[in-house]
């Protein structure tokens, strides 16, 4: 969902002094530098931001017509982190407490006891990024 279709937070500059020639381009050279590239399974990185489409923030592909929109420049920036959302963990963890209670033969667990070996967490094979 794009800027043209949802809610969203802004911030709006003016610029006082004159543009140089060509600034339209060098705008456009200089956001695909830093545009914004998914994370991968395979990366060290635990958090990668960078410029995207203002109406498709799965859009990378930068150029004049998605960058300017009359006299505007826009852009959108993502920022994508490996994080396991909460409810999925809670999920988790509710199989393995179930687990261990069967084992147990009990109807619930003490507060000091822990399950065996913690909750199997889902690992960046089977999370996405959280944008």
């Amino acid at each position: 969902m794009g800027v043209f279709r949802g809610s969203i937070s802004y911030s709006k500059f003016y610029v006082r002094d004159p543009l140089p020639a060509g600034f339209r381009d060098r705008f456009v050279e200089r956001a695909r530098l830093r545009a914004f590239a998914p994370l991968t399974v395979d990366d060290d990185a635990q958090e990668r931001s960078g410029w995207c489409s203002v109406d498709n923030p799965l859009d990378f592909e930068l150029d004049h017509d998605k960058l300017y929109f009359n006299a505007y420049l826009n852009v959108g920036f993502r920022v994508d982190r490996w994080q396991i959302p909460g409810p999925l963990f809670k999920a988790h963890f509710a199989i393995e407490e179930q687990n261990a209670l069967k084992t147990r033969s009990r109807s619930r667990l003490t507060k000091q006891e822990e399950l065996p070996n913690g909750p199997r967490t889902p690992n960046r094979e089977t999370t996405l990024p959280r944008s």
